[in-house]
């Protein structure tokens, strides 16, 4: 049988489910995400019930998912628990935020890929504007952007 703080974890969770559905029109995939984020964090920090949470125990729980997990991911997570807090805080579910003061994880940013010469001497190459081609590729501009240069 499921003790009084499973059934306020698992009725908060269900409420903050129905909230993203309903409300903020998340989707399925998302959702269902979302969900598994709270979750692992409560089974993570081993807390009785989401009013137990402390902001150690969210840094805590961030550090050990740093280096196995991809910081975007990171980054996710962390928003889901944020939003899920600021529901319960809404709701009166719960007095205070502990997620106030947690700072995102920088997420590493992935250089451009840039073309080859090979590949902007195909891009340069362009069909002549008496053409098809050439007329197809000049209709889809409008007029108003059109270089005042060209034919």
């Amino acid at each position: 049988m499921a003790t009084r703080t499973e059934r306020a974890n698992a009725d908060a969770l269900a409420a903050w489910a129905t909230h993203l559905r309903a409300e903020r029109h998340v989707s399925p995939h998302t959702s269902r995400a979302y969900l598994g984020d709270v979750r692992q964090l409560l089974a993570a920090g081993a807390v009785a019930a989401p009013a137990d949470v402390r902001a150690d125990t969210i840094r805590h729980w961030l550090r050990e998912l740093d280096g196995a997990v991809d910081r975007a991911s990171i980054a996710r997570k962390l928003a889901a628990v944020r939003s899920f807090f600021r529901f319960l805080v809404d709701t009166r579910r719960i007095r205070r935020d502990p997620t106030v003061g947690i700072a995102t994880p920088k997420t590493r940013r992935k250089l451009p890929v840039h073309l080859t010469l090979d590949e902007v001497d195909r891009l340069l190459v362009a069909p002549a504007a008496d053409s098809l081609l050439g007329l197809r590729d000049q209709s889809h501009v409008p007029a108003r952007s059109r270089s005042p240069w060209r034919v």
